[in-house]
């Protein structure tokens, strides 16, 4: 089995993922599809396959859940096993036909399991943080192991040189020659790696920001009040990097991910402070990712803190 994300262990498989991983691929494949229409323009979701999704969709999600708490049932998706085919379907199923939407398309999935084994693991009792990073991370290495088994699978030359397209806009989306409006904090990364001292790259959201901005009025104004307050928290030689309302990168001076802690907590109890909706804080989570400790390009570095971002909001803490 290949090292799992960043070169870290393989997450191991989840002991006692719920029943739900037996009968639970409709479950999931509608709530994939959910995802996927939510995150499509209006104008292009009609390019989701509904029928095709409905009809097939199940049997790949079933697997996809088998996968999380089962060593064999991940090697069985893998590049070689005898469901490598399936998993090939993520991106078809997905209706995704250029890189970016690829890529897309196994996030969506990502999350829609996520969605479900949470929701499952909530109502069978009161939350464990450690066991609940632990169901994160292993659901973040499936989605990769989904992915490479997507991409190893082309049905021709042209398939053939469209997954590397998708593999560079994985992992290095300028390369892909994705527009950088896609990742405005590249342009600031690369400066800071072009001066060679250490510093640490933060990944700033909000939870549920995108609920709070539709539900409007003071929820709308609590997200829109995240900027403003992560600019203020933020230390002298710190640069804050808008990517959409409620989700910010912070480019830190530290010599490494323990010392960049303390500012990223910083920003977390900032937000909590500044807007309670409702009489509730407002919460941030906050991935960490160091130079050099965790990568020496953007698209490495930006990657380690978003999926330290999701493992924070997975685990129900502010950093990690």
């Amino acid at each position: 089995m290949p090292d799992g994300l960043h070169g870290a262990p393989v997450p191991r498989p989840v002991a006692g993922v719920p029943s739900l991983a037996l009968a639970g691929g409709d479950v999931v494949a509608k709530a994939w599809l959910l995802e996927l229409l939510a995150a499509a323009p209006l104008a292009d979701a009609g390019a989701v396959p509904v029928a095709s999704l409905a009809d097939r969709g199940p049997a790949l999600c079933a697997a996809v859940l088998e996968a999380v708490g089962s060593a064999d049932a991940l090697a069985r998706l893998a590049p070689g096993g005898d469901r490598a085919a399936l998993a090939a379907e993520t991106v078809v199923l997905a209706g995704a036909a250029e890189p970016v939407t690829a890529a897309h398309a196994v996030a969506a999935l990502r999350r829609a399991v996520w969605t479900v084994l949470a929701r499952e693991a909530a109502a069978a009792g009161p939350p464990d943080a450690a066991a609940t990073a632990a169901l994160a991370e292993r659901v973040a290495h499936v989605g990769d192991v989904l992915m490479n088994a997507a991409l190893a699978a082309p049905a021709g030359p042209r398939d053939a040189a469209w997954a590397g397209l998708v593999r560079r806009a994985l992992r290095d989306p300028a390369a892909a020659d994705l527009a950088h409006a896609e990742e405005p904090w590249r342009p600031a990364v690369e400066r800071a790696l072009a001066r060679g001292a250490p510093f640490a790259l933060l990944a700033v959201e909000a939870a549920d920001a995108e609920r709070l901005l539709a539900a409007g009025g003071a929820d709308a104004e609590a997200v829109a009040a995240v900027e403003p307050t992560v600019r203020s928290a933020a230390r002298p030689g710190d640069t804050v990097v808008r990517e959409r309302p409620g989700r910010l990168w912070v480019i830190a001076p530290a010599p490494d991910a323990v010392a960049a802690r303390a500012p990223a907590e910083a920003i977390a109890a900032a937000v909590a402070d500044a807007a309670a909706p409702h009489g509730v804080p407002l919460q941030a989570a906050v991935g960490i990712a160091a130079f050099p400790g965790d990568g020496d390009d953007a698209g490495a570095l930006a990657a380690c803190a978003d999926e330290r971002l999701f493992a924070a909001q997975a685990a129900g803490v502010t950093v990690r």
